[in-house]
């Protein structure tokens, strides 16, 4: 993926988010990051690092009505030399694993909470 597509992404993203939603953050700090139920759209511009989701319950809390996706955005370009982990918490999983690498350069990954616990990838 190149720039301009993280841009194309980014527009995109901004057209499915509503008014009511929280604005999206820049992570730009080195080492383990962990998110927030308010967040829905996350660009990381830093090294590589472990990213920690709340847990999906509490994101759902967060969003009861919404049809909110999390989406986590390499916007350094730098992921495949800098992989991002992205961890659920506690015994929660990512499509049944334990961790899911953000791997290519402003790679994207959106993540839908299952009420039953864990996250699904879209």
């Amino acid at each position: 993926m190149t720039q301009t597509n993280v841009q194309k992404e980014i527009e995109e993203l901004d057209g499915r988010i509503p008014p009511s939603a929280p604005n999206s953050r820049t992570i730009t700090t080195a080492g383990a990051v962990a998110l927030l139920a308010t967040d829905v759209v996350v660009f990381f511009n830093k090294n590589a690092g472990v990213v920690n989701l709340p847990p999906s319950a509490s994101w759902i809390a967060q969003w009861p009505k919404s049809d909110f996706d999390l989406t986590l955005i390499d916007a350094s370009g730098a992921a495949s030399t800098n992989n991002l982990t992205v961890t659920p918490n506690g015994a929660e999983k990512i499509d049944g694993l334990a961790s899911v690498p953000i791997n290519t350069d402003y790679g994207t990954m959106t993540l839908k909470p299952l009420p039953a616990g864990g996250w699904a990838l879209k």
